[in-house]
């Protein structure tokens, strides 16, 4: 499976060839039952962010949302980090530059053009679907399809971390993200602190693809740390967690920054992710999460999938809470069975795994 999503564990012992840049076995002999099963747990909460109301900052609700709806989606944040902290948890530079270089290009790109081709094809028959206006970034993030920006700044995120462990070691790789982390989600949020009056819009566009490289150096850094015991991997991510709505109440209300209408960005992320993985990591082993570890597996085509599902239901979800409930859990059962059937069809399982 792709490296962020899954390691290809559909049994206790697998024997196909492994694919790029899906891990083998990780920093553990045995299957991580933790993260397989958390990589599954984390599509899911990708669904719980794309069926929300829509942003809209008012004297009601200067945050953008409804206060159960910001909940909601300052929980889910944790879930694209956590596929980009695992693939820099799975990254082995042992391979060498070039070798690494060509497994991620070779596996990324094409699952990237097929869906790519495959929802601009689906929002032609859905005017309402396709960009206002097109510019170069729309081809590397996503175009129609919201979530397909996650691939090439994955991609970016793991060459970068290729490049720059090769060039200077850890140290380099942990500047370079930083820098990078910096000028994109950082700075998208805290302009106003050093007198920025607006952030760039176009730099805006692409600030999701600046923080890739810190998390997938995270993860990176994470391979070598000591496996913590579950109960205090879970209180980092209470923490973590306090830390992230703490952050959300004051870029938004205290710096007045009416911009962030979601927390994607907030530097509190960054830990939020790291503390997500490292509490499923701590979850590696545990006998009832092994047998269900099979389910990360379809993580990806769970993911690349539940935008086909949103779309069939309709466009906006602005409803109260228990409807949101009802539309997450409609497009979570319908995603997980079509992933369970494509991962089973020879030809698409090269661009669903």
């Amino acid at each position: 499976m792709l490296g962020s999503f899954g390691k290809g564990t559909w049994r206790a012992a697998s024997h196909t060839p492994e694919r790029i840049p899906r891990p083998c076995n990780g920093p553990s002999t045995h299957r991580d039952g933790g993260i397989e099963l958390f990589r599954y747990v984390m599509a899911l909460l990708v669904i719980g962010i794309h069926v929300l109301p829509p942003v809209a900052v008012n004297s009601a609700q200067p945050l953008g949302l409804p206060d159960w709806a910001v909940a909601m989606d300052v929980l889910c944040r944790c879930a694209v980090p956590f596929f980009f902290i695992a693939s820099g948890y799975y990254f082995k530079p042992e391979r060498g530059v070039v070798a690494n270089l060509k497994r991620a290009i070779a596996r990324i790109a094409p699952i990237y053009g097929a869906w790519y081709c495959l929802y601009l094809a689906v929002a032609a028959a859905l005017p309402e679907k396709l960009p206002s206006h097109w510019r170069i970034l729309a081809f590397l993030d996503g175009g129609p399809a919201f979530h397909l920006w996650f691939l090439p700044a994955l991609l970016m995120g793991l060459i970068i971390l290729t490049i720059s462990l090769a060039a200077g070691g850890k140290v380099l790789a942990i500047l370079v993200a930083m820098v990078l982390a910096a000028a994109g989600p950082a700075l998208a949020d805290y302009h106003v602190l050093i007198g920025m009056e607006t952030y760039p819009a176009h730099l805006n566009d692409f600030k999701r693809q600046l923080g890739a490289p810190a998390f997938v150096v995270i993860g990176y850094l994470l391979k070598g740390s000591k496996v913590q015991r579950p109960s205090f991997a879970f209180a980092l991510c209470g923490l973590s967690l306090v830390a992230m709505f703490a952050e959300r109440y004051s870029v938004t209300l205290v710096l007045g920054n009416r911009d962030v209408g979601n927390a994607e960005s907030l530097l509190a992320v960054f830990p939020f992710g790291a503390s997500v993985f490292n509490l499923a990591r701590s979850l590696n082993g545990d006998g009832p999460l092994d047998r269900l570890s099979r389910l990360g597996r379809i993580s990806l085509a769970v993911y690349l999938i539940h935008p086909l599902f949103i779309w069939m239901i309709r466009t906006h979800f602005d409803a109260g809470f228990g409807y949101y409930l009802y539309i997450a859990g409609i497009v979570a059962a319908g995603s997980t069975a079509a992933a369970f059937v494509v991962v089973q069809v020879s030809w698409l399982r090269r661009l669903v795994t």
